[in-house]
């Protein structure tokens, strides 16, 4: 049975990645980064979703909130495959920029490398979550503490549509970052001049810091995929041979069945999403640029504060002179 400190550790830490990595996130959005944009979006949404799920299901596997549990439970399945992806993104990024003789990316680039990179990071992941009710065998499944997530089961179009991507992208990453690796050995002295000729808002700083972030998460996800996907297969077995539709909804298997899971206890994949999170905290979000981002949402809270409290004034000035203006012609 997992003991209380697990589980207030597990909330806590999904909270905290997802409300402190909300501003670094935005400020890679605002800037261009669209990689590290799309990583930190799935980070907060994924950390926010476990933190809801998990106060939700602390105690129990009762359905509760059938409506979230539809969306949480295909974002929940595809959210650890979206993160690979921005972290592919980020790699391929810096991989441009370690490239000699590379021209100077213009704005209708800037704008193609952030269409592509949103596209595949977010729009992929929503194509598979789609086409994923042809393998499950349930509405959703309610598991305590960790909430809802997929039911599937193990037929042919499960490895075409699941279980390949994650390693897949893992060794996109891992060519990606053999090359930045590469070139940054040889150009090593130059990373300034290259990071000033790319002509972006990144600097030297946030250029290193881009690179850890990417090679730390590469390291952990990567053997978590490789584990993820053998925990998947062992958990989603036996292998069924597939003939139709048929073969997985039947009248037990149906996409109206709700199961319930109260002897759940917390898998190494509920706790990859914090691993992001603890990732973007660690390397973005006590940056100086973020500091400034902090101090200038603060400001803008404070102003819209400040604006609303003289409005108030105002108001009940207004009311009380009113009053009196009344009491005097009575």
């Amino acid at each position: 049975m997992t003991s209380d400190n697990i589980i207030r550790a597990y909330l806590a830490l999904s909270f905290l990645c997802g409300i402190i990595n909300i501003p670094p996130t935005l400020l890679h959005v605002v800037q261009g980064h669209s990689g590290p944009g799309a990583f930190g979006v799935w980070a907060v949404v994924l950390n926010l979703l476990a933190f809801v799920n998990g106060l939700l299901w602390r105690h129990d596997a009762v359905d509760r909130a059938p409506i979230f549990c539809d969306l949480s439970s295909h974002v929940s399945q595809v959210g650890p495959l979206g993160l690979l992806i921005g972290n592919c993104c980020i790699m391929r990024y810096l991989a441009k920029i370690m490239t000699p003789n590379t021209t100077v990316e213009d704005q209708s680039e800037k704008r193609r490398r952030a269409v592509f990179d949103y596209s595949i990071s977010f729009g992929f992941p929503a194509v598979l979550a789609a086409l994923s009710t042809i393998f499950q065998v349930a509405r959703y499944q309610v598991n305590r503490y960790a909430g809802c997530s997929s039911a599937s089961a193990l037929v042919w179009p499960t490895f075409v549509l699941s279980v390949i991507w994650p390693p897949i992208f893992c060794g996109i990453a891992c060519g990606y970052s053999f090359y930045v690796s590469y070139w940054l050995l040889q150009r090593h002295r130059e990373i300034k001049k290259l990071v000033e000729f790319s002509h972006t808002p990144l600097n030297v700083s946030r250029f290193i810091r881009m690179g850890a972030l990417s090679t730390t998460y590469f390291f952990i996800s990567t053997p978590c995929a490789v584990y993820g996907t053998l925990e998947t297969l062992a958990a989603t077995g036996p292998f069924v041979p597939w003939f139709s539709w048929a073969t997985v909804h039947n009248e037990d298997n149906n996409l109206s069945i709700i199961r319930q899971y109260p002897l759940y206890q917390y898998q190494l994949r509920d706790w990859l999403p914090i691993a992001a999170g603890l990732i973007v905290l660690m390397f973005f979000s006590f940056g100086a640029e973020s500091q400034a981002f902090y101090k200038k949402l603060g400001l803008a809270a404070l102003r819209i504060f400040t604006t609303r409290q003289k409005h108030m004034n105002k108001s009940f000035c207004i009311s009380v002179d009113v009053a009196r203006s009344h009491c005097f012609k009575t």
